[in-house]
């Protein structure tokens, strides 16, 4: 058995995403993942943002699985093996009235680049302790949350997002053993 990790529902009240073409919630539930030992030390971390697929939300990643560990338990395994560094794991809920948001801007679904970059980067520096300097803070994610995390800049250097920047925009840090195989 491996030492566990917590896991933190936060309630996130979003400005941008008040007022949404869909009529979506702007009231948001995103787990966040404290690696174990995060509440005996007064260490930072590094942070990843984890994007879930079309049709996911961030408290998918913790379902309970007959055949897989979820991603709290995947962290855990992962930090005892030494295959990861502890880190904390924030898992955005960008799900929408047509399945999902692409994790983009958009005048027909609502602002959610800006709900994960304005809002949510700035709520897990403020209440966590993060490494926030670039080279500590990553995107990554599954199927169109893949495809979403070659966008957000969550770096403090990067200021325009674009498909020419985004490689330059996301910090990078070993992850692609974190995500999922299902």
């Amino acid at each position: 058995m491996y030492k566990s990790g917590t896991i933190v529902i936060e309630t996130i009240e979003s400005k941008v995403l008040r007022d949404n073409p869909l009529g979506d919630p702007y009231v948001r539930r995103v787990p966040v993942y404290l690696p174990p030992g995060y509440g005996e030390s007064d260490v930072a971390y590094p942070v990843v943002f984890v994007l879930t697929g079309f049709t996911g939300r961030g408290t998918m990643l913790l379902n309970d699985s007959a055949w897989d560990d979820n991603l709290a338990q995947r962290m855990d395994r992962l930090i005892a093996e030494g295959q990861v560094q502890p880190m904390i794991l924030v898992m955005p809920d960008c799900f929408t009235a047509l399945g999902g948001s692409q994790y983009l801007n958009s005048s027909a679904v609502g602002r959610y680049e800006d709900h994960v970059v304005q809002e949510l980067v700035p709520f897990i520096d403020e209440r966590y302790r993060s490494l926030a300097p670039d080279g500590y803070r990553a995107v990554m994610g599954k199927s169109s949350g893949g495809d979403g995390s070659g966008w957000p800049c969550v770096t403090p250097t990067c200021s325009t997002p674009s498909p020419a920047t985004a490689g330059t925009c996301i910090s990078s840090i070993a992850t692609s053993q974190i995500s999922p195989s299902s």
